[in-house]
Parts: C-alpha cells; structure tokens; sequence
C-alpha cells in the first residue's frame, strides 16, 4: 500500500518535434535522412526516429524527486501523430497531386486534421519554445527555466485549435523536381502562447515535394476553401531561403543539399520585418485577397 502512494517519476523521453510519422518520409533512394546544420556540417541518417526531439520537452518536473503536480503533456499530440493524423494527412496531400479538386465532402473530413496538424507542429517547434523563452525574458528579465517554458508551452495547442478550426483557407504547394526542406523553425506569425495572430499565416514543408500554406484574414472570400498549385524552381528556392530564415541550428533535405544562406549561417531564429515581408505578397496571390 506504502510503495502505491510512493510518487513516481516521469519517464525520460525523446519528445519529436519532427514526429516520426512524418520524418520517415524524407529518406532518400539510400534510405537516408539528411541533416544540415547552420555551421555548414551536414550528416546522413539511416534511423530517422534519431531526428526533432528535445528530451522531455512536454514533460513538466517541478523537482528533482518526483511531485504530485508533475505531468507529461505529449498525450496531446497523440491523435496528430497516430493513423487519424498525419498519417491519413499525408495520403490526402500525395492524392491531391492526381486529383487537385476534391469532393466537397473529402475537403470538409480533412482540412480541420490538416490543421491541426500544422498548429502541432507550430506549437512543438524549437522556434515557437524560443518565442515563449523571449516573451518570459521581456516580463521576468530573467532566462527562464525549461519547466517554465513547458508550462506556458502545454496549453497552447488547445488554445490555437479552438479558435481557428473551421475557418481560413489552405494552399497545397506541389514541385515535381525541386525540393522543399524542413528546419527547426518556419515561416509562421505565432509569436505568443497566449494570443493568436490577427491573421495567422503559416508555411509549412510537409514532404520533400509538398509545402502546405494555411491564412486566416481579417477578410477573405469563403470559397475556395482549398487550391492547389505546381510551383516552379524559383518558388520552390524562395521557399527554402525562407524556412532558413527562420530556422536556427538545423535544416533536413532529402536529397538535394541547399545552399547554406547568410541568414541561416547567424545562428538565430529570424524573422522578415512586416512592411518588407515578401511572403505576405505571395500569400495574397495565391489566395486571391
């Protein structure tokens, strides 16, 4: 009876910001995932589970010995990580490619998943935990602790989830020979765990050749909902020098190595400054607002 009251500790783990489910995807014809980091070192991985963790990211430890308010809040991301997520998600997207206008009814089962799929990543991201670090730095003056970081971290994919799903609009970005690349931060204007963007925008490399944009505007037209669209190279590298803006230590390719810019070579999360950003112009292209 003694030892079942006894607290115990939360289990160390590998808490995926890159889950698994999707990481898989970015091996090359070798079976490699690729990774390159901001000094210019890049490294080839054959166990793509080894890639986006941060140890115990989502777990919260008040204490060095186990205490009754210790929890771990990777659960929240179970329904996103498992079949019903990304893994159905990701067949949604390759389909798109063969057949650009779904049902209506197909769009409605899937763009609430899709999202919530994108704001998971947002919210598990290394720049997003760096946006809750600064947002705590400029309140305290003080560097925050990774339990504090955690604690304001934990609640913000419900929050974001609550107040988008069932609104904005989705382009699905497709390159047949140019390749996207995914880093440890991308284009997105969620800067705080508290409060949504006015008009939230987000880009995000799903796949080697599928690059996901989600908007919500103050004001839009409702229809499409969803478009779809072939991009050239041009577009396809814009994208790439953009997540590498706001990437910080690492990027991961499939296959073609890029091109190391200056802006990822400094070593810190960047961001385009609001009246020169170009990827609010492409945005209102696609979208058509």
């Amino acid at each position: 009876m003694e030892d079942s009251l006894t607290n115990r500790p939360l289990e160390n783990e590998n808490h995926h910001w890159w889950p698994k489910c999707i990481s898989k995807h970015w091996k090359d014809d070798q079976k490699f995932v690729h990774k390159l980091s901001s000094d210019g070192v890049a490294n080839e991985y054959k166990k793509y589970e080894k890639l986006g963790f941060i140890p115990n990211a989502h777990s919260i430890k008040f204490s060095s010995t186990p205490t009754d308010f210790d929890e771990s809040f990777e659960s929240y991301f179970d329904f996103v990580d498992n079949n019903k997520g990304f893994k159905h998600i990701i067949s949604f997207l390759k389909n798109l490619e063969a057949n650009p206008k779904p049902s209506k009814e197909e769009e409605k089962n899937n763009l609430d998943t899709l999202l919530e799929c994108l704001l998971s990543l947002i919210v598990r991201s290394p720049r997003f935990r760096n946006q809750i670090k600064l947002s705590i730095e400029r309140i305290t003056a003080q560097n925050p602790e990774d339990l504090l970081i955690s604690l304001n971290q934990r609640d913000a994919f419900d929050k974001f989830k609550s107040n988008l799903l069932g609104q904005g609009k989705f382009a699905v970005l497709f390159s047949k020979e140019q390749e996207f690349i995914f880093g440890d931060g991308f284009y997105q204007n969620f800067i705080s765990h508290i409060n949504i963007p006015l008009e939230p925008m987000v880009m995000i490399p799903i796949l080697p050749n599928i690059c996901v944009l989600y908007s919500r505007p103050l004001s839009y037209p409702t229809e499409p909902r969803l478009v779809t669209r072939e991009l050239e190279k041009e577009e396809v590298d814009f994208i790439n020098r953009t997540t590498m803006v706001y990437s910080q230590n690492h990027i991961f390719y499939r296959s073609q190595q890029p091109t190391i810019t200056q802006d990822f070579s400094c070593k810190q999360f960047l961001e385009y400054e609001l009246d020169t950003d170009p990827v609010i112009n492409a945005f209102s292209q696609i979208f058509s607002y």
